[in-house]
């Protein structure tokens, strides 16, 4: 008997089954370090090992989905710059997927409510089953929004998964992973324009914000199966809200349970700088700057334009102008496509900085740079806005 079949006789799973759940397990660690290929083999070896298992085929195509998103720079924007992703998504372009992942994402959800809905028949109480529809309906809801802009269907899609999942919290009570789908509705319905609103309103749909970052938090505290994308999310929405310190604490916590994920690194930067503690920017800046020097598992490859704009912003939130516009000067000079959102963030700082100093005229030239440039990102919403009028060091960075 070898040691793998020996540890599932003992905790009574069968070997195919411990298989699967250790495959799913290394492909969690390498999703959330943002290791997208090889999270996606380890899924694809667990669905391999236990090919009814309902799991594997929803972690295979979030994993999908969110590889998109990361070489679109969504994820970036989100944990770096505080884009609010779930507000925001009306104003976002199309996400870029190829042929073959959208396949493959498309089976795999397919796959997963295939399954899903045959337990269901032979349990209807099945909370398992329950919880893994609902996140099926859940993935391709996000789908719908993100890639194809299909928004009745991701209502529809969106909605389900909410039902499903206060199915099964229903039946039992204890699961908080189940609760998750209900804060981020209470939450994103609330925040929502008051004509959008109305129309939810309408057909039933009400939100409370305060219940749904209370909920978000209980899940981001207590979840097992959406514990960590709760706590990435809250972490977001806490720096949107102005919530800096409540958002620099979730960050410590997935940069040390996660050390390979560079975003977490930077995201430490800017959210210890909006709490206020300009020491502990420095720290955490110089803290990747080495990791970056010594090519350290995921800070191997980083572009130093990422460096350059965050010592940038260090430099002119401290008020230190003239070393702040040269640093930024370097960031927004970069070429290629795959530093388009750092060049434009620089652009923007740049923009403020010569507005800061009453240079109009160059402040307006950096930003209808990043209005035609970056359309549609939330540095094209600020430079229009202050095209329309000069920053002010007390508006929000």
């Amino acid at each position: 008997m070898t040691v793998l079949a020996a540890l599932a006789a003992f905790s009574g799973l069968s070997p195919a089954l411990a298989a699967s759940e250790s495959a799913s397990a290394r492909g969690l660690d390498h999703f959330y370090n943002l290791e997208y290929d090889e999270a996606a083999n380890s899924f694809r070896a667990a669905i391999a090992a236990d090919p009814q298992g309902l799991e594997a085929y929803n972690h295979l195509a979030q994993t999908i989905l969110y590889r998109a998103m990361f070489r679109s720079g969504l994820l970036e924007s989100a944990l770096i710059t505080g884009d609010d992703v779930l507000t925001s998504v009306f104003r976002l372009p199309k996400l870029a997927l190829g042929a073959e992942e959208e396949r493959e994402f498309n089976a795999s959800i397919s796959t997963a409510m295939s399954l899903a809905k045959a337990r269901l028949e032979r349990a209807p109480g099945d909370t398992a089953a329950l919880f893994a529809l609902g996140s099926a309906h859940g993935l391709r809801a996000n789908y719908s929004v993100f890639v194809r802009k299909a928004w009745l269907d991701a209502l529809r899609d969106g909605n389900a998964a909410r039902q499903l999942h206060n199915r099964a919290a229903q039946l039992e009570p204890a699961n908080v992973d189940a609760r998750m789908m209900q804060a981020i509705n209470d939450y994103v319905v609330a925040t929502l324009p008051a004509g959008f609103r109305f129309l939810a309103a309408i057909v039933g749909i009400r939100g409370d914000r305060q219940r749904g970052l209370d909920t978000l938090a209980e899940v981001a505290a207590h979840g097992r199966r959406n514990r960590e994308d709760a706590r990435i999310l809250l972490a977001t929405i806490y720096r949107h809200e102005k919530m800096a310190r409540q958002s620099a604490r979730l960050v410590d916590q997935l940069q040390a349970d996660y050390p390979r994920n560079y975003l977490f690194g930077f995201a430490r930067i800017f959210t210890v700088l909006d709490a206020g503690d300009s020491a502990a920017a420095w720290s955490a800046l110089r803290e990747v700057e080495e990791l970056s020097a010594a090519a350290a598992p995921g800070y191997a490859h980083i572009h130093p334009a990422k460096l350059l704009y965050a010592r940038g912003f260090i430099q002119m939130r401290s008020g230190d102008l003239g070393a702040a516009s040269a640093t930024l000067a370097r960031a927004a000079s970069v070429s290629g496509p795959e530093e388009r959102l750092t060049r434009v963030r620089s652009l923007v700082r740049l923009g403020q900085i010569h507005d800061l100093r009453g240079e109009r005229d160059l402040a307006r030239e950096a930003y209808r740079t990043v209005v035609a440039a970056a359309p549609g990102t939330r540095c094209s919403r600020e430079s229009r806005e202050y095209l329309s009028h000069p920053y002010r060091a007390s508006e929000s960075d």
